[in-house]
């Protein structure tokens, strides 16, 4: 099975529908309009043939991004779902780009995971959806995430020790509670 269909295999169930916390209305597999935009579709497109064909046009910007080629498949599904989610801006965090150069996919794992944040404020929900995509570049090594009072979230292994910790500009979104959830 190829990257982009496993991404959107995984889309059909993780992605929520609505426009609570971002404030921008989603359907199913999470498709946006930026992302019917995008595709510029000729007549009625369902949302998963929408999404099929967004993870396409961002798979082929990926393929142009220096190190993404030779990466383990966990990385490409992960930094295909994270632009998916994010948008392709993702392919110009600092961390993502020299992460992927070195061959060093912690450090590109740390740039997905401290993209949770909503307008700048922490969000432990999108916590969670980024510790997802990070699993899958190492193999479910987050269980939980934390969220503090002041927005720092914590991302935990099986054994509760911190993997890596994460404090936002702004604090915490005014929608997130502080607790811990299971990935």
């Amino acid at each position: 099975m190829s990257v982009v269909n496993r991404v959107l295999n995984k889309l059909g169930t993780r992605e929520g529908v609505g426009d609570k916390v971002a404030r921008v209305k989603t359907g199913a597999y999470g498709v946006t309009e930026a992302a019917r935009r995008a595709i510029r579709p000729s007549g009625d497109l369902t949302d998963r043939e929408v999404a099929e064909r967004y993870l396409k046009a961002l798979y082929a910007k990926w393929e142009t991004v220096r190190g993404y080629e030779n990466s383990p498949v966990g990385v490409q599904e992960a930094l295909l779902d994270c632009s998916y989610n994010l948008g392709p801006s993702v392919m110009l965090y600092e961390g993502v780009v020299k992460g992927l150069y070195e061959g060093d996919y912690r450090r590109v794992g740390e740039a997905i995971l401290s993209s949770a944040n909503v307008g700048g404020k922490s969000s432990r929900g999108l916590g969670k959806r980024r510790a997802e995509v990070y699993n899958l570049m190492f193999d479910g090594a987050i269980q939980y995430v934390r969220q503090y009072e002041d927005g720092t979230l914590a991302y935990l292994g099986e054994d509760g020790k911190t993997i890596y910790k994460y404090t936002s500009t702004k604090g915490r979104h005014e929608t997130s509670s502080i607790g811990v959830l299971t990935v």
